[in-house]
């Protein structure tokens, strides 16, 4: 049985950070791909996570996100930060639109390896707190600092988040981290009473690209759910359980129609957000 924190790591890190494959549809199965091996001593840790299906395509659609923070955000919008020093350039989200999320997954039974205890977010904010957004992109991480970072990241000896800190500015390391406590959250959230515990944070991004801290928070709690319910099945079996997971009925069905529900450049965020973390942080804190 695999809790949901066990994607955040204990005393050892998760080696990849990737998010694996995308369908381009709801519709669609999502595509098995091969898994990283588990660090010893992490049983049922999680080494990916899905991303959740939507349409590829990503043009302007005159929504661009206003990286000055020139309006006032709508209720549920990531607040605008000032910008983080100059060390880089900000990454161009005008290209992030809507697209047609299809209909959902039809209901299919959880493979044996799925555990079939129901996600609870509650126990899991009580954990980590409310959700906060990443603020509006900054300008703190120049192109070596966002290599360096995937070069961290990609290091097989790393075995800490501290790991992933060597080489980077003081501007980019105070963008990409952040500890729960923290009114902005980076693509890698520390637990404040425990800063060797932390996760990494794919919300970010797409809170970043949808203007919207709400849409961050169900794509991460999507993750978290996946985590629980199919961290302990490998490869094709693992698809058949994020499938069942997200389908009509599903223990994750909720969560993921969350995704579809506030992230309405969903289509484009997936597009620019990537699948590796150190391209998410491009995004969140510059870098391009």
């Amino acid at each position: 049985m695999t809790p949901w924190w066990k994607w955040m790591g204990n005393d050892a890190m998760r080696k990849s950070h990737v998010l694996v494959c995308a369908a381009t549809l709801v519709t669609a199965a999502v595509v098995a791909c091969s898994a990283p091996a588990i660090p010893a001593g992490q049983d049922g840790a999680e080494d990916e996570i899905r991303l959740p299906p939507s349409s590829k395509s990503a043009k302007n659609d005159g929504g661009a996100f206003d990286a000055g923070g020139a309006r006032e955000p709508e209720d549920d919008e990531v607040p605008p930060l000032p910008e983080a020093g100059s060390n880089g350039t900000l990454c161009d989200i005008s290209t992030a639109s809507g697209g047609p999320a299809g209909s959902a997954l039809p209901a299919t039974p959880l493979p044996a390896c799925g555990n079939p205890a129901a996600f609870n977010s509650t126990a899991v904010e009580q954990e980590i707190g409310s959700y906060s957004g990443p603020g509006s992109p900054r300008a703190a991480c120049s192109p070596t600092d966002i290599a360096t970072l995937a070069a961290n990241i990609k290091n097989p000896a790393a075995t800490t988040w501290a790991d992933y800190r060597p080489g980077l500015s003081a501007e980019c390391e105070a963008c990409v981290f952040s500890k729960t406590t923290d009114t902005r959250w980076g693509v890698v959230v520390l637990i404040a009473a425990d800063t060797t515990r932390g996760f990494s944070n794919f919300g970010a991004c797409h809170a970043a690209v949808n203007e919207s801290a709400e849409c961050g928070r169900a794509f991460q709690y999507d993750q978290f759910c996946l985590n629980q319910i199919c961290g302990g099945c490998q490869g094709a079996t693992k698809t058949t359980c994020v499938n069942s997971a997200w389908g009509q009925g599903g223990a994750c069905s909720q969560a993921h129609a969350a995704v579809l529900a506030k992230c309405g450049k969903l289509a484009g965020s997936n597009k620019l957000c990537g699948t590796q973390l150190a391209e998410h942080a491009k995004i969140v804190c510059g870098g391009c």
